[in-house]
């Protein structure tokens, strides 16, 4: 958590990642307040991935520009932060940060 203002600092994945991460270290630690605290740093990654644009799917020409490998650490921080976002949401009885009907990314396969 010493480390939270440079990992924020810059507008990428790497900034959701860092927050899904600390959001996951809150769960782990034995209080309430920490779950809220989580939803909240959730809460905060789902809107930086909004902001990147994680929730929509590429148009073809933007696509193009990304590698298979980069499409799908998108796809996959995107989903990871939004299974979080419903499982944190629904346990403590809190809305949802995005709505379905914002979401047209398609979902990665297995």
């Amino acid at each position: 958590l010493r480390h939270i203002d440079s990992a924020l600092a810059s507008q990428s994945l790497q900034r959701v990642q860092a927050l899904l991460l600390i959001a996951l270290y809150l769960l782990r630690t034995p209080s309430n307040v920490s779950n809220l605290g989580s939803w909240h740093i959730i809460g905060l990654a789902i809107r930086h991935a909004v902001e990147m644009g994680l929730h929509r799917n590429l148009r073809d020409s933007r696509a193009r520009q990304l590698n298979k490998d980069d499409l799908n650490l998108r796809n996959r921080v995107f989903w990871s932060a939004y299974i979080l976002d419903r499982a944190v949401s629904l346990t403590l009885g809190r809305p949802f940060a995005l709505a379905e009907h914002e979401i047209d990314v398609p979902v990665i396969p297995i």
